[in-house]
């Protein structure tokens, strides 16, 4: 086995995060066990910068203390410490602030993107980056590029801002990183690019080999392969990355395939210069890297040579993480073979359960998926069930030793009420036909047995409200735990009252008088109205 000269860790900060040292410490002193010998912190502008005048657009970012002493921690464990951040696309710590919105592209003061064509656009951006470099005592910075919005005319103008910004830092001295996933798509980009600009190669869902020989033979110095946890696919691990695209190139993964970018840069790189990063995107919507550590391990003991790629080695990672077995991974498979399982039939591969977690924390999501359950009737609940009792089984017997074990337990618990309360809401509304639909057909002939088919409907919305508030109290434990901010608890709020509404409007109107001369509304009104407030009947 190959042993990667670069073993990166990248920690996404920016997102739904606050800044705590003994989170931090906990996860780079794991980091090190399993083999890793850097960690980039992904900040975009979640940080205490200075050159602004002060202000970020929420509490708790790192600041320049916390930066000198993370990197001294780093230095005591042998890692690598450096600043992330973005320059075109993924601004929007900077672009939703009402100083700044003279260099939101096209003026549009919603967009996440800089105006990069704007003259200030360069002194702006400098200044960010030149304070990161000073902040983490570091020639080293990942200066992003990623998601920009582009068209046509505009593509090589990116092109030449963001190689120029390159010209500048490396003539000073500094060594640069950019992600890979606009050059690929357009390789007419690559052209002004310096060679010494390091590729960190990421995708989405899967990989590509040829991705990465793309930019070895265009004569890039360094190219790091950069799989990705994948985290936002499903409610916590590396879920199925299937490609949502129809790339003939796009080769898609299991679970037990993370590392497979890692093999894909052994066999094109430079074996004397292997490099590679797993990348963990910080996720809201209840998703956090508490979930993550299977896959981390995975990736650390591949790139240190201690795992063989694409094996279900469980022993092999429990003992990396925790000393000893646990049920952690145990649950994991559970969540990834069984509970994912469940919606296979409903959206073809277990992925999709990332369409169904935003309902229980947009108000978009909670209308459209819930009008896509009442058609396709399918109830999921039924499924996962057994699965669940499982997993409870296993958290009960589980006694934690140590604050890591804690963070990964609390967290798990945590999952196992998002579950439940995911699934509840689906099924309260695949219940739709069997139980609304049958009660407005029989209305007038047989009004009594309607009236019991519409509270009977209404008893999963019910049920849904215990389940979101008990999921309220146990992520909110955890948010107690570990840095996390509280908007996912906010957005629980916001749907606790949608359901109550739907179930009150829907059990007083069974139980009124109305009930006799009133038709149902078709179910989307009525999802309408307890979201939005709209009058059903005019």
């Amino acid at each position: 086995m190959n042993v990667f000269k670069r073993r990166w860790f990248m920690w996404d900060t920016a997102r739904q995060r606050r800044f705590d040292r003994k989170e931090f410490l906990m996860v780079v002193e794991k980091l090190s066990e399993l083999g890793y010998n850097g960690v980039g912190l992904y900040l975009e502008g979640a940080f205490e910068l200075k050159c602004l005048g002060g202000g970020i657009m929420r509490k708790g970012v790192m600041t320049h203390e916390d930066a000198k002493w993370a990197k001294a921690k780093c230095e005591e464990l042998g890692i690598f410490l450096f600043p992330m951040t973005n320059v075109v696309g993924h601004m929007e710590h900077f672009m939703r602030q009402e100083r700044f919105k003279y260099l939101c592209k096209d003026g549009d003061t919603r967009s996440t993107n800089i105006a990069f064509t704007n003259p200030e656009a360069e002194e702006f951006v400098l200044k960010v980056l030149y304070e990161y470099l000073e902040a983490f005592d570091t020639d080293y910075i990942h200066i992003g590029g990623d998601e920009a919005d582009l068209n046509d005319k505009t593509r090589p103008l990116y092109a030449d801002f963001l190689s120029g910004l390159c010209d500048k830092l490396l003539a000073d001295g500094k060594k640069i990183g950019i992600w890979n996933d606009l050059l690929c798509a357009h390789r007419e980009l690559v052209a002004p690019f310096s060679r010494d600009v390091e590729i960190f190669d990421w995708h989405y869902y899967g990989h590509r080999t040829q991705s990465l020989k793309y930019f070895v033979n265009e004569g890039f110095k360094t190219v790091v392969a950069c799989p990705s946890d994948n985290s936002w696919l499903g409610f916590c691990n590396h879920q199925y990355m299937r490609p949502w695209r129809n790339d003939e190139d796009l080769i898609p993964v299991t679970p037990d395939e993370v590392e497979a970018l890692f093999v894909d840069i052994e066999k094109v790189g430079n074996p004397d210069n292997l490099c590679g990063m797993l990348a963990h995107w910080e996720d809201y919507n209840g998703r956090d890297l508490w979930g993550q550590w299977s896959a981390f391990a995975r990736a650390g003991l591949y790139m240190s040579g201690n795992f063989e790629a694409s094996t279900r080695d469980d022993e092999k990672i429990e003992l990396a993480l925790f000393g000893r077995i646990t049920p952690y991974t145990e649950i994991m498979h559970i969540i990834q073979d069984e509970v994912h399982a469940a919606f296979y039939p409903c959206f073809k591969h277990q992925g999709y359960v990332c369409k169904t977690i935003p309902m229980l924390f947009n108000k978009t999501s909670f209308i459209d998926m819930g009008s896509e359950f009442i058609a396709r009737e399918t109830d999921l609940l039924p499924n996962v069930v057994e699965p669940l009792n499982k997993i409870e089984t296993l958290l009960s017997k589980w006694k934690t030793e140590n604050d890591f074990e804690l963070y990964c337990k609390t967290y798990l618990v945590s999952v196992v009420d998002f579950i439940k309360a995911t699934i509840t809401l689906t099924s309260a509304f695949a219940k739709c036909n069997a139980l609304y639909t049958q009660a407005a057909k029989i209305q007038f002939s047989d009004n009594e047995k309607a009236r019991g088919l519409v509270k009977q409907f209404a008893e999963g919305f019910a049920d849904t409200v215990k389940c979101i508030k008990q999921y309220k109290v146990t992520l909110g434990e955890f948010i107690d735990l570990a840095p996390h901010i509280a908007n996912d608890l906010n957005r629980l709020d916001n749907t606790i009252e949608y359901t109550e509404r739907l179930y009150n409007y829907l059990t007083d109107f069974a139980s009124s008088e109305e009930f006799y001369i009133i038709p149902l509304p078709n179910i989307n009104y009525v999802i309408d109205y307890a979201v939005e407030k709209r009058v059903i009947a005019r």
